[in-house]
């Protein structure tokens, strides 16, 4: 039993810190988060008693001496250095658990004694006593007005009634909610959303009237640029702006911190609207106050586990007092609180709005009109130099995108040209190209494409025109059909067929020949060939080699 004994207390005394000494002294480990840390319960009271002595020095000696006393100074100095020792992180930890804050604000206390007493015995200039006199006035604020500021928050909030701002625009601070959702569920004509974060794409949301959105889809012809989306909603319509620009007025909806007068109440937070005419608010979480003792601390917090989590510990020290919570109105949340909410019926639609979107819907309907105007003028041009258009940019995209639109511009005698532009593009390097003239190629109609039957059979029974493959590790390259180009050694073959299988059923119909050319192409894809299905890959833009 004896040795039990014996070995339980070595182990007791292995768990102290410093050992069987530290143990003796009276150490023992306290655990700040999961770090074990060494303390010792005399630390705060002999430091707390160190301060009082020091302080007590300086005022007996200031009494008894007509020269100035400078403990006041060594006081601050020793705030000072624990504040930054405070800010370092990790070694915050040990100090925090040490109590070493309310050793920092017993020194700024002492100090402010001291200070006051020297300006008060005409040792000091005047002025040093505004320091201990702000020290003191802001105390004296904060502890009276507290609780009398948050009690009339608390009112504030029990009065609160959601605004309806009408017609004017409602704008959104970064990240505060969601645009469509809020324009949904209040009785507001327009919302503008910046996005969650930074170079997320803006939207304006507008609630319209049946009739006006009708009205926009006239004057745009049932074309919608491609930056609107318009939704028909039970009792109104939805119009959705991309990169909509801000409106230069209107509601502003912000969340935040709440600050109020000389820090009254702090831990609050705040959702606010915001108007020319002045603004509504509503306030949430867990308010503080000081309490009635002038301890004061300041240093910043630094976290190793982010900069979010940094903050400043500075001011005197604050009790927590009941929450303040936010209305509990069912389907909305966030800044929407702020909002009266949407009736039956539709509610508000946005007039101002819709004038707005109107005028915009002209201006690109006007733009659209030059536009057509313009590739109707260059379009002669284009089909007379078919052939000799080796290297087709942009702009002939876009003249084929118009001709998929007309294709009444287009005659039977043209489709030579484009089997000779097509001829051309497929020896040149950059042969990607050559999904330009297979889409110009599919624009005509069957009875303008049989008549040349036997040229279209001469260029479209080729594979390595109509598929592509994909060259994984390990492919034969020598299996593929003669002289199919490869690029970038990632891909064979041009692959129209799986670019536009449009075009090959329409070959299909007008002669029985290409018919059985496209069966067969079918049945290669189909069949599971090494290589081969109907994913479209992109091709490189660059010609590496020919098989």
């Amino acid at each position: 039993m004896a040795g039990v004994k014996k070995s339980n207390t070595r182990s007791q005394s292995a768990l102290a810190p410093f050992g069987a000494l530290g143990k003796r002294l009276g150490f023992r480990w306290v655990f700040y988060f999961t770090v074990p840390l060494p303390y010792h319960p005399l630390f705060l009271p002999l430091m707390l008693l160190g301060i009082v002595a020091m302080a007590s020095f300086g005022i007996v000696g200031s009494a008894a001496s007509t020269e100035s006393s400078d403990w006041w100074i060594g006081l601050l100095a020793l705030a000072a250095i624990l504040g930054l020792l405070l800010s370092l992180p990790v070694v915050c930890w040990f100090l925090l658990a040490l109590r070493v804050p309310l050793i920092q604000a017993a020194a700024i206390f002492a100090a402010m004694v001291l200070l006051a007493a020297e300006v008060w015995q005409g040792r000091l200039h005047p002025l040093w006593g505004v320091l201990p006199g702000s020290y003191a006035a802001l105390f004296a604020i904060q502890l009276c007005g507290g609780r009398p500021w948050l009690a009339h928050l608390r009112r504030r909030q029990a009065r609160f009634a959601p605004i309806s701002p009408g017609d004017s625009p409602v704008l959104l601070e970064r990240g505060i909610g969601d645009g469509r959702q809020i324009l949904l569920s209040c009785d507001i004509g327009s919302v503008y959303d910046p996005g969650h974060s930074r170079g997320a794409k803006s939207r304006r949301y507008f609630w319209l009237a049946p009739d006006d959105a009708a009205t926009l889809r006239g004057e745009l012809a049932d074309e919608m640029p491609s930056q609107w989306t318009l939704e028909d909603l039970d009792h109104g319509s939805l119009l959705i702006w991309k990169n909509a620009p801000r409106p230069h007025a209107g509601l502003t909806l912000s969340r935040g911190t709440y600050r109020a007068p000389f820090g009254l109440v702090t831990g609050l937070r705040h959702l606010t609207a915001r108007a020319r005419e002045g603004k509504t608010r509503l306030v949430y979480g867990a308010p503080e106050c000081i309490v009635p003792l002038p301890l004061a601390t300041f240093f910043r917090f630094t976290s190793i586990t982010g900069s979010a989590y940094n903050r400043w510990q500075a001011g005197f020290a604050r009790t927590r007092q009941p929450s303040i919570e936010l209305p509990e109105v069912p389907g909305r949340e966030g800044v929407a609180l702020l909002l009266a909410p949407r009736p039956e019926g539709g509610g508000i639609f946005s007039r101002e709005g819709f004038e707005e979107l109107l005028a915009e819907a002209r201006r690109i309907a006007a733009v659209r009109r030059d536009y057509e105007t313009a590739l109707r003028e260059d379009l002669p041009v284009f089909l007379s130099r078919l052939r000799g258009n080796l290297e087709p940019g942009w702009r002939e995209r876009e003249l084929i995108e118009f001709l998929e639109r007309e294709p009444a511009h287009l005659q039977s005698a043209l489709v030579p040209e484009v089997l000779a532009w097509m001829a051309a593009l497929q020896d040149r390097s950059d042969g990607w190209n050559i999904v330009l003239p297979a889409r110009l190629l599919a624009v005509f109609s069957d009875e303008d494409l049989r008549p040349h039957a036997d040229a279209l059979y001469a260029m479209f029974n080729s594979q390595k025109l109509a598929l592509r493959w994909t060259l994984s590790e390990g492919f034969d390259i020598d299996s593929l059909p003669k002289n199919t180009p490869i690029f970038y050694g990632k891909v064979a073959g041009f692959g129209l067929i799986q670019a536009n299988p449009g075009l090959y059923s329409k070959l299909a119909r007008i002669d029985p020949r290409l018919a059985r050319i496209v069966a067969e192409l079918h049945r290669k894809i189909n069949g599971g060939e090494p290589g081969l299905s109907w994913r479209y890959a992109a091709i490189p833009r660059r010609l590496v080699a020919r098989g």
